[in-house]
C-alpha cells in the first residue's frame, strides 16, 4: 500500500485574501477565475525531479481548491536555463495533463483535463515562501 502524497499547497500560515467591493472572481464569457494565497512546498518538487530521475515514481498531490485537489503522476523531467519542468498526468484522468515549471523559487504550470477545464498555477509573490 502507497504511503498518502503530502499536499503540494499550504495556506496554513497565509490569511485569507479579501477582495476589495465591487469586484469579481468571473471573468464575462469565461469560466470561473479563482487563486488563492498559499506557500508551496519545493522540497517536495525537488524530490519528484529526483526520483523521476532515478526511475521511481513522482506523485504530487495537487490540491488547488478545497474542491479541486488531484494526485499528478510526474513521469518526465528537463531542464531550463534556471530550473526545470515536470510533465505527467492526473492519476485515474484519461488524456489529462500536467506540467510545472520551476524556476528558483518560483512555479508557474498548468492542468490539462479531458474535458477541456483548466487551472493554470501563476507564480505570484505569495507563492515564494518555501
Amino acid at each position: 500500500m502507497r504511503r498518502p502524497v503530502k499536499d503540494l499547497f499550504d495556506d496554513s500560515a497565509r490569511p485569507k485574501p479579501v477582495l476589495p467591493r465591487g469586484t469579481s472572481s468571473e471573468l464575462p464569457g469565461s469560466a470561473e477565475l479563482r487563486s488563492r494565497a498559499t506557500r508551496m512546498d519545493l522540497e517536495r518538487l525537488s524530490a519528484a525531479r529526483l526520483n523521476i530521475e532515478a526511475g521511481r515514481p513522482a506523485h504530487l498531490n495537487l490540491n488547488l481548491f478545497a474542491d479541486a485537489g488531484f494526485e499528478a503522476e510526474m513521469e518526465r523531467t528537463a531542464p531550463t536555463a534556471s530550473g526545470y519542468t515536470l510533465t505527467g498526468r492526473l492519476a485515474g484522468v484519461p488524456m489529462s495533463t500536467v506540467v510545472l515549471a520551476v524556476n528558483d523559487d518560483a512555479l508557474a504550470g498548468r492542468v490539462w483535463l479531458a474535458f477541456a477545464r483548466r487551472f493554470p498555477l501563476l507564480s505570484l509573490a505569495v507563492m515564494l515562501f518555501v
